[in-house]
């Protein structure tokens, strides 16, 4: 279920997602030697998108 902020991205193809995805508001920390891969990258109307959704969530 989606959270306050969380944002289905309307771009997902172009940032390189092979499906439908969710920008959740849900903040962690971890280890940089645990990442992988770099998975893609957000448009920049749907990081705009997101970062008003954040900035909401968080009361900013």
């Amino acid at each position: 279920m989606p959270h306050p902020g969380d944002l289905a991205l309307r771009d997902w193809q172009e940032a390189g997602l092979v499906k439908p995805s969710l920008a959740q508001t849900k903040l962690a920390t971890i280890e940089a030697s645990l990442i992988g891969r770099k998975l893609g990258q957000l448009s920049a109307s749907d990081l705009a998108d997101f970062d008003r959704g954040l900035r909401d969530a968080l009361a900013l």
